[in-house]
């Protein structure tokens, strides 16, 4: 199967912040990890109105193409993303249809009820 990785080596300019939406395909989720020396940053989902602490080391997975997603400034030291996300054009170089939106049955089959 072929994936797509991303380094996102992150950087600070006045009134701007590190923001995506459609790096990955709809119905894929996208891995996003947390690396550097920070202590403290925040992710942000804004349709959700969620804000998740977001240190090195954590990995979250977000619909990318469906939700915006933010990380605005933070502090204690460097910080770098790197994403994992699936591309339609992989999909249709391998001439493969796209996998179905994830439904809750998907999930609870598999840890049960």
């Amino acid at each position: 199967m072929a994936i797509h990785l991303q380094w996102l080596p992150s950087h600070c300019q006045l009134g701007y912040s590190t923001t995506s939406r459609c790096r990955g395909c709809p119905t894929h989720y996208d891995l996003l990890v947390s690396a550097g020396t920070h202590t403290k940053a925040e992710l942000s989902v804004q349709e959700l109105g969620v804000h998740l602490s977001y240190r090195p080391g954590d990995v979250v997975a977000v619909g990318g193409k469906v939700f915006l997603h933010q990380v605005g400034d933070w502090s204690g030291g460097e910080r770098v993303c790197v994403s994992h996300y699936m591309k339609d054009k992989v999909h249709e170089h391998l001439g493969v249809i796209r996998p179905n939106w994830p439904r809750e049955e998907d999930y609870l089959s598999l840890v049960g009820k």
